[in-house]
């Protein structure tokens, strides 16, 4: 299995390198060779999913969503079942399969990723973060396209409420000395 995992290391590293430079075309055709090699070791493993979640990103940078789906929902139903419904990685997925309805205009197709994705991001990673609020705006905006504005205009609410409330880090701590130096200031004096 090194040959194999070694060329498999060659394909990823060279479409990671063709989707950085813009080259998706390439990164498409280099990414469907890692996965051909992926395939053959069963579906419980890391090289299958890699290729999987590069394959589909390089299809959505591409705007080819008719491919990106069926894709975007197998690794979620993979998640499911290795992780359990309530990993990271399934809200993860779930957004990204959210977000791929609805740049495609398949709004009805997209709220339930979306519910999904609000449901267990809020629980793993709390409804203040970041992610959540940015899941909630993206909702709400979907919510719109159905003409469901008042449902819209209360997310869009809370998402604006949480950021109001949500403290910040000025990242200027990063310039004092630690505490563990407080000796070294003080002398400094």
């Amino acid at each position: 299995m090194s040959i194999v995992n070694d060329i498999w290391k060659i394909y990823r590293a060279s479409a990671e390198s063709c989707v950085k430079a813009g080259q998706y075309a390439d990164a498409e055709r280099l990414w469907l060779a890692a996965l051909e090699v992926a395939e053959d070791y069963g579906p419980d493993n890391a090289m299958l999913t890699t290729s999987l979640e590069g394959l589909a990103e390089v299809f959505w940078y591409q705007g080819k969503h008719e491919f990106a789906a069926p894709i975007c929902r197998r690794l979620l139903r993979m998640y499911e079942q290795k992780l359990g419904h309530n990993h990271q990685d399934v809200g993860t997925m779930s957004y990204n399969l959210a977000l791929l309805y609805h740049s495609w205009g398949k709004y009805v197709e997209a709220e339930p990723f979306y519910k999904l994705s609000m449901s267990v991001k809020t629980r793993v990673l709390g409804g203040r973060h970041p992610e959540v609020i940015a899941l909630l705006g993206n909702y709400a905006d979907l919510l719109l396209m159905l003409d469901r504005v008042e449902e819209a205009r209360e997310l869009k609410a809370l998402a604006e409420k949480v950021k109001a409330t949500s403290w910040k880090k000025t990242g200027n701590w990063q310039a004092m000395p630690s505490p563990e130096n407080s000796e070294t200031l003080s002398s400094q004096k």
